[in-house]
Parts: C-alpha cells; structure tokens; sequence
C-alpha cells in the first residue's frame, strides 16, 4: 500500500521518515544548513527564531492531530515534514535591504510594503527551486508556509488578503508559532513581552489574527511553548553555536540516514 498522499503521510512518524525523508535527506539538509546560516547573518536574532519556531510547529502539528482537528486536511499529514519545512518561512529576507531589515527601530508604511515582499522573494525562492528539483512534496509544503504564514483570520493580512479557511492551515499554524516568538523577543523599538503577556496576545487575537480552533490547541501547549523559550534562551546565554542548535527535523534525518 502507497501511504504517501499529496506530500504528507499517514503512517507513524518513523515509517514516515523512512519512506520520505530519506529520498530527501541530502535536498532537505543542505537547503535548511544553508538557508539557516545565510538568513542569519542577515538578521542577528534569526537563527534563535528558526530554532523555537520549528518546536513551535511540532507542538501545534502533533497536539491538532492528537484532537482529530481538521481532519479531514491533517490526518494523512506526516509531521516531520510540515515541520522540516518551517525554517524555510522567512528565507525571503535574504533579499531584503539592510536598511529596513535591520532598522533600529519601528518600520514606517513604505518600509513596511517593502518588508511584505519578503513573502513574495520566499516563493520565488522555493519556486526557482523547484525546476531543478524532483523532491517536489517538501517544496510544496515549504512554499505554502512561506506564502500563508502572514494571512490572517479576518483577511486584513498579507499578500493575498485571504481570509478564514481559505488561508492553508499549514500557514494557520505557522502565523501562531511565528507571531509567538516575534512578541516574546525584544527589538530595537520594543521590549521583549514575557511568555503569559504573550500567551495573552495570542489569545485576544483570536478571531481576528489566529484561526480560534488552533488557538485552542495553543492554549493547550502554551506551558511547553514557554518551557522551549526558556530554553533557547539559556542556550544563547550560554554562548551555543550554530551547530550546537539541533532542529527537531534535523535530528530525524540523523536518524532516518542511519536506518
């Protein structure tokens, strides 16, 4: 029986990296190595976003599945997969001027359209890609996230305006995962909010930002979203290195290689 369906898998998750992510292993981690490394050194608090995030991801992914959310999208999804892909969300900033990546301070409306344009470099990125390549379900998952991840709810998000269910949940799930980290981090024109402020955010945005049944799974995790904060942030301030950052994915394909 072919258990493989439009990219994602309904097996176990170790079956699952046997039968996708080893045909991928070298395409997935050279393209998540390099990207990680590039995008941060555009962009000093990057790699620290890519490495909470994609924890962020597991937790949503497996505790929606765990509920039966969805699923009639996320039943045959293979988790390592949808989030092998996440890092790749803001691989658009690479082509985004120092100027405004890096500005001290908050973006004002015409750097801010030129910030959106970061999602449409991504998805060119990925699409580029694409005509070189044959491992084309990682791909697809990585260009939805990039492309999605910035609607929201209401349709007042970016680039398409999309709204409700017509957002592709994949990028419904990254908005929370990406959204979370962003408010809990500091930057040069705001503090960085403590982990219940931005449980809190999250929470009131419901709605209006977020899809409120993933809000829901959030708040079930919300403990575990706060305890892989604490975490990286212990690891930054103890002076760990890029490869001393080990991405839940990139410890499967170890994994998935050595079977």
């Amino acid at each position: 029986m072919n258990a493989i369906n439009n990219g994602y898998c309904d097996m176990a998750w170790d079956d699952c990296n046997a039968n996708i992510f080893v045909p991928a292993l070298s395409l997935q981690g050279a393209m998540l190595r390099a990207v990680t490394e590039l995008v941060e050194l555009r962009d000093g608090a990057t790699g620290w976003h890519i490495y909470r995030t994609q924890h962020y991801m597991r937790l949503l992914v497996e505790e929606g599945q765990r509920r039966g959310l969805y699923r009639e999208i996320m039943h045959d999804w293979n988790p390592a997969l949808l989030v092998a892909s996440a890092p790749l969300h803001d691989v658009g900033k690479i082509a985004m001027s120092d100027a405004v990546l890096n500005k001290p301070g908050k973006l004002d409306p015409e750097e801010f359209e030129e910030m959106k344009r970061h999602v449409n470099f991504g998805v060119d990125t990925i699409e580029n890609i694409e005509l070189f390549s044959k491992e084309t379900r990682f791909l697809r998952v990585a260009k939805t996230i990039i492309a999605s991840h910035h609607e929201k709810w209401n349709g007042s998000g970016y680039p398409l305006g999309l709204a409700g269910e017509e957002i592709p949940l994949e990028g419904r799930l990254m908005a929370i995962a990406d959204v979370y980290d962003a408010l809990i981090s500091a930057r040069p024109y705001k503090r960085a909010f403590s982990t219940t402020e931005a449980e809190e955010i999250i929470n009131k945005d419901a709605g209006t930002h977020f899809d409120p049944k993933l809000v829901d799974v959030f708040n079930t995790v919300a403990a575990r979203f706060a305890d892989i904060a604490r975490s990286a942030d212990t690891m930054s301030h103890a002076g760990a290195t890029r490869k001393q950052r080990i991405h839940p994915a990139e410890t499967r394909l170890s994994i998935a290689s050595a079977t």
